[in-house]
């Protein structure tokens, strides 16, 4: 199946690109992007891609072709660490995420250079030079999932420092 892999260095490097996955990594789409366009272009959350085994940023990857019952294993072993919601349901939506972006990739050329901007549910793959773009949506379910993780980390989160006084 068509993925995206992190790269060390970028084909055509770009001001603030960033790349903190591991090279070879298997990419997935951010878990939470920041609520607004301004801070997603400050954060940078909002154009990179997380690796999803050391849970790191990078702002390119490269398309690659690896077998399913890898990225199903990577995957797995992703989501029992530590930068995974631990909730069963997570790892059949980010299963169903990554085919998402499989999907958008399918015909591009292996080892092509390709960047990524998130918004609200949805995600654009960019290509070189200005190429075609596809989008995509996250599914509704792993939307819904994340919002329900990130509203219980806040609420802990109160509790916390409510109790520190």
């Amino acid at each position: 199946m068509r993925v995206v892999l992190a790269a060390a260095e970028s084909l055509e490097p770009r001001d603030g690109d960033f790349a903190f996955a591991t090279p070879g990594e298997l990419l997935g789409l951010p878990t939470f992007v920041c609520s607004t366009r301004e801070k997603r272009a400050t954060c940078g959350c909002g154009r990179a891609f997380a690796g999803l085994s050391s849970g790191k940023g990078t702002t390119f990857g490269v398309v690659a072709e690896l077998d399913e019952a890898a990225v199903k294993a990577e995957l797995a072993e992703s989501a029992s660490g530590a930068f995974w919601p631990a909730h069963g349901a997570a790892h059949a939506l980010f299963w169903k995420d990554l085919l998402a972006m499989a999907d958008a990739v399918a015909d591009d050329m292996l080892g092509t250079e390709i960047r990524v901007a998130v918004e609200n549910g949805t995600f654009t793959i960019l290509r070189p030079g200005g190429g075609p773009t596809t989008t995509g949506a996250r599914p509704d379910a792993l939307n819904a999932f994340l919002r329900a993780a990130l509203a219980a980390e806040a609420s802990s989160d109160s509790e916390d420092r409510n109790l520190r006084g």
